[in-house]
């Protein structure tokens, strides 16, 4: 955009002042004509922290919980370890 150069009665030309809002307006404009985008390698970073840090969050706090239940649950699938029945008996 072309400024119109204006002369004052003593002869000096200066060009109008520019708001702040059109400042503010031209940095806008070069936001939004910016392409490029955000990096793939960084979304696929934020997906696996997110899946990532809960999961960590969990065995932390049951880690020894969710290791017993493990070794019950192989232990039945061998056949060591018995099934309980329903009503309470061997």
């Amino acid at each position: 955009m072309n400024r119109v150069k204006q002369i004052r009665p003593d002869g000096i030309v200066s060009r109008p002042q520019r708001s702040a809002w059109h400042a503010l307006g031209r940095e806008l404009q070069r936001l939004h004509n910016d392409q490029q985008g955000d990096s793939p390698q960084v979304n696929t970073l934020l997906i696996l922290a997110l899946i990532s840090i809960p999961l960590l969050i969990i065995l932390i706090f049951f880690g020894k919980t969710v290791a017993e239940w493990a070794m019950a649950a192989i232990d039945r699938l061998r056949g060591t370890d018995p099934i309980p029945s329903p009503d309470g008996g061997p």
